[in-house]
């Protein structure tokens, strides 16, 4: 199967209310980071990708059409909320009382999808040392627990299935010495429909060897009209042999649409996509729990 969107969101995460900057380091228990990404910009710049590197990624003909008219996609967004929400629906999604007003008066044929950039869906990652790394002499382990979470703010354009992950690795130390063991929570999605929580997803995180743990869900409900997923939040204990002084962590969140189902694994280079299901080229920041 391919993926019409795979917008893989390899965080950068950042300080509060400072400039990005990679290698961010925690170290105090309830330490936070975030990001805050558009989506639409995210879609922008997978449609840049040429026609025959989308073919060759697994992309079909209507599935690269739809890429390369993402600002007509957007704007038939913005119609159909327009018809299926009440106001009070669209600002328990998170559009101002200004912003129900424009999407009320909102008119493809003067409208396009550049000038309405606060109609726009953003999403924020937060990460938050739970517990701090702490070495217990007598068993001669380090442990470390970790929340990471994601919050939708206004409605996605592109929905189906999206998937929510935790990477981590220790380049200091030898593989026979790695992380041994780690207890990870399923991971909580929650759907609203404008402010009201209809319902809440306990999705099973799986374990991805000694690298990640990972899950997927639905982002829209069948049924009308339609709650979204949202918020989602999932922790992980991690056990590391040793006395460890850091620990390399990146949250990942894939953002697809069409396919119900998509293969990835989480190896010790990072998030890797079975062959042909993704053409998304990422990066990765790296940032640091320590000590």
């Amino acid at each position: 199967m391919s993926l019409l969107c795979a917008l893989l969101i390899l965080v950068s995460l950042l300080v509060p209310a400072m400039a990005a900057e990679e290698g961010v380091t925690l170290s105090k228990k309830n330490d936070t980071v975030s990001i805050t990404i558009n989506e639409f910009d995210l879609i922008s710049n997978l449609s840049k990708q040429s026609e025959e590197t989308l073919k060759k990624n697994g992309f079909s003909d209507e599935e690269i059409k739809r890429i390369k008219n993402y600002e007509d996609e957007f704007v038939k967004h913005i119609i159909s909320i327009n018809e299926t929400y009440s106001d009070e629906e669209l600002i328990g999604f998170g559009y101002t009382k200004d912003e129900v007003k424009l999407i009320r008066n909102f008119d493809k044929l003067q409208n396009s999808a550049k000038s309405s950039d606060e109609l726009k869906a953003n999403l924020t990652i937060y990460f938050t040392v739970l517990e701090s790394l702490q070495y217990d002499q007598t068993k001669n382990e380090t442990t470390v627990k970790i929340k990471y979470e994601y919050q939708w703010t206004r409605l996605p354009f592109f929905t189906f299935t999206d998937s929510f992950a935790l990477g981590w690795n220790n380049t200091s130390i030898g593989p026979n010495t790695s992380i041994h063991n780690y207890g990870h929570s399923p991971v909580r999605i929650d759907y609203y429909l404008g402010s009201t929580l209809t319902r809440t997803d306990t999705v099973t995180s799986m374990p991805n060897g000694f690298y990640g743990t990972k899950c997927q869900f639905p982002m829209q409900s069948w049924a009308q009209p339609s709650s979204h997923a949202m918020h989602g939040t999932g922790e992980v204990s991690l056990v590391q042999s040793g006395d460890c002084n850091n620990i390399n962590f990146h949250v990942y969140y894939v953002h697809a649409k069409l396919t119900l189902s998509y293969a990835f694994s989480i190896l010790s280079g990072g998030l890797n996509f079975n062959s042909g299901e993704s053409g998304v080229d990422w990066a990765s920041w790296a940032f640091n729990v320590t000590k």
